[in-house]
């Protein structure tokens, strides 16, 4: 009987491997799956907008489940068709465009600062004063950094944080 018992033996515990291996693997599959449904996802830039940070055609990973903070790279959905900006303002802030220059007092501050960003593309040009914005509860104020040619907050006003897709990781 034991000679029996031993091949059995040997046999089930072969299964209880390869049960094993099939069930992580299965697992692992479905945690990419999941990951890539509501965690992360591969962008591809159409446009100029963005430049010189990015440029049309180049693919960027973005998180689903941040939320956007000051100078971070936003896509999200506009009139169905995503979007890629720079998060320039958050609720509270205030900010103003004066002469192509961007000045913004942050929540809890008293007087407006200058910004100085060295990402964007060259100055602003033949810009529209903006008067003094604050930014509602639930919204950002976002633009591009190619500043001549986006067509970000300054002609469509501020986003609502629920239409943010991700943030570039």
């Amino acid at each position: 009987m034991n000679n029996v018992d031993l091949p059995l033996n040997k046999k089930s515990k072969s299964d209880k491997i390869w049960i094993t291996i099939i069930i992580v693997l299965v697992v692992l599959i479905l945690l990419v799956l999941c990951l890539k449904l509501f965690v992360v996802a591969r962008i591809e830039i159409k446009m100029s907008s963005m430049e010189n940070t990015f440029f049309e055609g180049d693919k960027i990973w973005i998180n689903m489940l941040a939320k956007p903070k000051v100078n971070d790279i936003i896509v999200f959905n506009r009139n169905n068709e995503k979007l890629i900006k720079r998060v320039i303002a958050v609720e509270g802030d205030s900010l103003k465009i004066i002469n192509g220059n961007l000045y913004i007092k942050r929540s809890g501050e008293e007087d407006f600062s200058l910004i100085k960003e060295d990402f964007i593309k060259e100055p602003m040009r033949n810009t529209t004063n903006l008067t003094e914005t604050t930014i509602n509860k639930g919204f950002i104020f976002v633009m591009g950094d190619n500043r001549n040619v986006s067509i970000d907050s300054r002609n469509f006003g501020a986003v609502s944080v629920n239409d943010v897709v991700g943030i570039k990781i």
